[in-house]
């Protein structure tokens, strides 16, 4: 697979025509799109694939067999992303574009990329720079992963069945890192955060009271992942779990997280992207959801359980609580998810 590296693409200029894909940005997201690109290689064998990823999520595709070429960037600035555009387009040009995310930049990014066809949601007043508009986004009715299907489905005109399981392949030498960064000796893996706001995540100090419990039972030392933000709320509720733990909060690169998952015999944590990561790799998980849904954002993968109360005023999707208690967390004790974690690890 020809790589890019930030805001530049390297690579020959293929001469076939090109499909361009503007990558979510979210990590959970991107994982779930890692089947809408199995299906897109399959479905457009003849086209060249381009993923316009931000650096942030584009380890989750860098290693992707259907993915062609990656090209990321951050940048906002129109003038920048024409360019970075022209320098990775095919000389057949783009035929498709598919839009996964619902912002108004993404669609953006597509309409400055000339493609002939470009598909998206509608949402975010962007719906004129869209050849083909498909409704129904909001209602999250169905998984992530179908909505992004859709995509496909409207421009063949035919309808795909099954959805392949996700795909996330570490870097190659991944157990070099995890000797670096944890050690010798198995580890399970704890992710307490959640980007998107404190009504996904389950209180700190049941995490840590759970991991203590856990690494007891099974002898692994613990590890703990999240951003520099959490490092010293992590420090305060893990410091006295009384077993083997690493903080890694902050410490550690995409590349690297996905190394230290990669070995973990265990991963629990909010509906976040690591969930989705570990679900992906095989690794079992164990996901918890309050103010989201599992019906939309469901981590799928062979060996993942959920932990999920369904209170009345839930799902609602918002960043912070409405009520000030999310009920929909603080009701799931410990035990709750002690058993389901001991069950899925043993195989009861």
């Amino acid at each position: 697979m020809k790589k890019g590296s930030t805001e530049s693409s390297t690579g020959c200029r293929s001469k076939r025509k090109g499909i361009l894909v503007i990558a979510p940005n979210w990590i959970g997201d991107a994982v779930m799109a890692t089947p809408f690109l199995v299906l897109l290689r399959k479905v457009f064998n003849e086209h060249t694939i381009t993923v316009l990823a931000k650096s942030y999520v584009s380890e989750i595709f860098r290693r992707n067999s259907s993915v062609d070429n990656l090209v990321e960037t951050e940048s906002v600035d129109p003038i920048v992303i024409v360019k970075i555009l022209r320098n990775a387009r095919p000389e057949a040009g783009w035929e498709y574009s598919f839009i996964l995310p619902t912002s108004f930049s993404s669609a953006l990014k597509s309409f400055l990329s000339g493609a002939r066809r470009r598909i998206g949601y509608s949402g975010e007043f962007r719906d004129i720079l869209l050849t083909n508009v498909l409704h129904g986004f909001s209602s999250r009715s169905d998984h992530l992963s179908r909505y992004y299907i859709r995509l496909i489905e409207t421009s063949t005109n035919e309808s795909i069945g099954d959805i392949p399981l996700p795909v996330v392949i570490p870097p190659y030498e991944w157990g070099k890192e995890v000797s670096r960064l944890v050690g010798e000796g198995p580890y399970m893996i704890v992710a307490p955060g959640a980007e998107f706001g404190n009504a996904k995540k389950w209180p700190i100090e049941r995490f840590a009271e759970l991991a203590g419990k856990l690494s007891r039972d099974h002898h692994w030392r613990v590890v703990v992942i999240g951003s520099p933000k959490e490092r010293a709320m992590i420090e305060n509720a893990f410091s006295t779990i009384g077993v083997d733990w690493h903080n890694l909060a902050g410490m550690t690169d995409m590349g690297e997280m996905l190394s230290v998952i990669r070995g973990a015999n265990f991963l629990v944590g909010n509906d976040s992207g690591p969930v989705h990561v570990s679900s992906a790799m095989g690794i079992p998980t164990v996901a918890l959801f309050g103010s989201t849904s599992p019906i939309w954002t469901l981590p799928r993968g062979p060996s993942v359980e959920v932990v999920y109360l369904g209170v009345e005023c839930s799902p609602c999707f918002k960043k912070e609580c409405p009520r000030g208690e999310p009920i929909c967390l603080t009701g799931i004790e410990v035990e709750d998810v002690y058993s389901v974690s001991s069950q899925l690890i043993t195989g009861g």
